[in-house]
């Protein structure tokens, strides 16, 4: 860590000119940045629907130096998308980031991007770290066949075939 140490001393005199100094007082300055935030999936990997992204137990997990103010913004390079903005403080330990349906609504299909950045009490700032993954808010049915089978004792069978 880097750590800078001053002292101060206060100087005072009367009114016969007598000089006296205090004692010391000695001030550490942190002028160490945090290390940068640690991002994951919680247990999802791949390209991520809605109901993934907005799962109640958070779909991203956000590790922070302890005590730190972490800014995350989450982002999706889809049209109209709008970004979503959380602070969140560093526990030492992975934190869930929930999302809502609402949230969730606000992000278009595309590329999602969360950035987070992490700041010490004493005002330092780290550098930023990402994570990127694919959204689809629906999986779309691009193509649909439908076949009918006649069974010999007339039952109608029908099957539906998802191009994916």
């Amino acid at each position: 860590m880097l750590f800078r140490s001053y002292q101060f001393r206060g100087l005072v005199s009367d009114v016969a000119g007598n000089l006296a100094f205090s004692l010391p007082v000695t001030v550490v300055v942190d002028a160490t940045p945090p290390a940068a935030p640690t991002l994951a999936l919680n247990g999802l990997s791949g390209t991520l629907s809605a109901a993934q992204l907005s799962q109640s137990n958070g779909a991203i997990l956000v590790s922070a130096e302890s005590g730190s103010s972490v800014a995350v913004t989450i982002s999706s390079s889809g049209a109209g998308s709008v970004p979503l903005n959380r602070t969140l403080t560093g526990s030492g330990g992975a934190q869930a980031i929930v999302l809502s349906n609402t949230d969730v609504a606000n992000l278009k299909d595309g590329t999602v991007t969360v950035t987070a950045r992490a700041t010490d009490a004493a005002g330092n700032q780290g550098d930023p770290s990402t994570l990127s993954f694919g959204f689809v808010a629906q999986p779309v049915r691009s193509e649909e066949h439908t076949s009918e089978l006649q069974s010999p004792c007339n039952l109608v069978c029908r099957l539906l075939l998802e191009k994916k």
